[in-house]
């Protein structure tokens, strides 16, 4: 608190954290002090504006990137929840083929989602950011801003793909999920329970893709739940 105003630390860490920690937080401590949006100030990357509009005042910083082995002091917080995302988009499933080469060992690859492209019903569309992959056949809405992708979100059948800052964005917008990673334990519970319980706040519905340590499903195992 200064001058009559909360101002938040700069938020520097991961997206599916800030979505599924740091707003959450800062939504409640803005509630629980009774204070207006035009005197609580908030942090982070440019175009995160929309997680924050609604309870603050938002300021981007001027950071290049997220810090990805930045680890939260909290796990489990106090949180007050907004869903996020209209529903104005007429399409069918939403897919994040996630292409990040920092994370290419627990990437599907080109391969993998050229096959699954094949398969695909229409109205698809491909999400996420310029390095992740566009499936052959969807409509490409890799890096539209993040207003029109909680719309888009908010608004279709079920968003596919592995555990990624993505998935957690359609849980907030309410849409179904399904979603693969591992059975191993990250900060005291699976991928699995985090999805399914701890971060799910709206108890969207999840189906869970058990994968070996490289996060890779077959197709046979994706198209069961399409």
């Amino acid at each position: 608190m200064v001058q009559d105003k909360l101002i938040f630390p700069e938020w520097i860490g991961e997206f599916g954290w800030e979505l599924m920690s740091w707003q959450a937080k800062c939504r409640y401590t803005a509630k629980e002090m009774g204070l207006p949006k035009e005197r609580v100030i908030v942090r982070s990357f440019e175009g995160m504006a929309p997680l924050y509009e609604d309870f603050a005042t938002f300021e981007s910083h001027s950071l290049p990137k997220r810090a990805i082995s930045w680890k939260p002091k909290q796990y489990r917080i106090k949180g007050s929840w907004r869903k996020f995302g209209n529903s104005t988009y007429p399409y069918r499933y939403v897919f994040h083929a996630r292409g990040d080469p920092h994370k290419s060992a627990k990437n599907c690859g080109l391969d993998f989602w050229n096959h699954l492209g094949r398969l695909l019903p229409s109205y698809c569309v491909s999400i996420g950011s310029r390095v992740d992959i566009h499936i052959p056949g969807t409509l490409d809405a890799r890096g539209i801003p993040l207003q029109e992708l909680m719309d888009l979100l908010g608004s279709c059948k079920k968003v596919i793909g592995q555990s990624s800052g993505p998935m957690h964005l359609a849980a907030l917008c309410g849409a179904p999920l399904v979603v693969w990673a591992d059975n191993r334990t990250y900060f005291s519970e699976t991928l699995e329970k985090r999805y399914k319980e701890t971060w799910n706040p709206f108890q969207v519905p999840v189906d869970y893709i058990y994968t070996g340590l490289d996060w890779k499903p077959t197709i046979t195992e994706v198209m069961h739940f399409l």
